[in-house]
């Protein structure tokens, strides 16, 4: 099952000119790029004005530095499946490099980001035996339920393998009859 990729979800609002400023907030949101912060999360109720404060937060930033790059991902509940989110967090990451190709054939998930996003985030959320079944079997480029099964001395893995496959989780089928992963 491919995941398609909404690209109005990476558009940064157009900022609102009767909109109300928000000096102070503002501020805050800059003391956080200043002291290096790359990443900004913010949450409240529907209603609170987090996309006007968002967008008058980067017009400042990129009036006062137009170089700056900004990346903008609205999530919505959908996005709390592990596998969508982080097919949106590509999205962001790709869209304006002109290296993509490049940059993906690089990538080997030794970036330290993603591995801390990874055990803090997905991993442990998941049943153990799933987490376990994961951690057991990631030293495997290509993987099939014989062996996976070999690997983690735990039986039935062709189901958990198709079982990760419908969550999204990791791997992906390399042939039409589902006995090879990656």
């Amino acid at each position: 099952m491919s995941t398609r990729v909404l690209a109005t979800k990476l558009f940064v609002p157009a900022r609102r000119p009767q909109a109300v400023a928000r000096a102070r907030l503002i501020e805050r949101l800059r003391e956080g790029r200043r002291a290096g912060h790359r990443l900004s999360l913010t949450s409240a109720p529907a209603g609170f004005g987090k996309t006007t404060l968002l967008s008058e937060w980067i017009a400042a930033e990129q009036r006062d530095d137009p170089a700056s790059r900004v990346a903008w991902l609205s999530l919505d509940a959908g996005d709390s499946d592990p596998g969508r989110f982080l097919t949106y967090l590509a999205a962001v990451s790709l869209r304006e490099r002109s290296d993509a190709t490049e940059f993906i054939e690089a990538f080997t998930g030794s970036h330290r980001f993603v591995l801390d996003y990874l055990v803090e985030e997905v991993l442990k959320g998941l049943p153990a035996p799933v987490r376990d079944f994961l951690l057991e079997t990631a030293i495997l480029d290509r993987l099939s339920g014989p062996l996976c099964e070999a690997v983690t001395g735990q039986p039935a893995g062709g189901a958990m393998l198709e079982s990760l496959e419908r969550a999204n989780l990791f791997v992906l089928p390399l042939d039409d009859h589902r006995q090879w992963y990656r």
